[in-house]
């Protein structure tokens, strides 16, 4: 159970490095982006989603759920909801996106995002997300197999 806990937190830490300076401009044009994006609704509702399928992916690891497992789960999921807030996250997504983006690159993004297809884009990201996944589960299911016959063999020495 430890090991799908560490597992868990681990694929929801993001991680930062290897960024240059913004600009002032450039920091500006990407918090409106973000705005556009609506980010924070689609990271809380990404995060109900991952939420929502961690069962059935325990289920389908062969892990036995329990109430003690799944009171530690939700333990677990509450404290990277808290610890992974937008509000906790945005200065460093507006870091991100103003490091990686040109002003004009932004400028351009900001335009898309408020236009009737970018609105669209944005309501429809979590479905695509969500489908994505189960598309994702699938496959690892039928690579498990192959996994464990590989952690299984034994291993040549050199």
């Amino acid at each position: 159970m430890k090991k799908v806990i560490l597992a868990v937190v681990t694929t929801l830490i993001i991680v930062n490095t290897g960024f240059s300076e913004a600009t002032p401009e450039s920091k500006t044009l990407a918090a409106q982006l973000l705005e556009s994006m609506d980010m924070k609704n689609q990271m809380e509702k990404s995060f109900e989603i991952m939420k929502q399928s961690i069962p059935s992916m325990m289920s389908q690891m062969g892990v036995q759920s329990t109430d003690d497992s799944q009171e530690i789960m939700k333990k677990v999921m509450d404290l990277v909801s808290s610890e992974m807030s937008w509000d906790k996250l945005k200065d460093d997504y507006i870091a991100i996106y103003a490091e990686t983006f040109t002003a004009d690159e932004l400028k351009g993004l900001v335009e898309f995002y408020n236009s009737p297809a970018g609105k669209k884009f944005t309501e429809k990201q979590p479905e695509i997300m969500q489908r994505s996944m189960q598309i994702s589960q699938t496959q690892m299911m039928k690579l498990m197999p192959k996994i464990q016959a590989l952690a299984t063999q034994p291993q040549n020495e050199n």
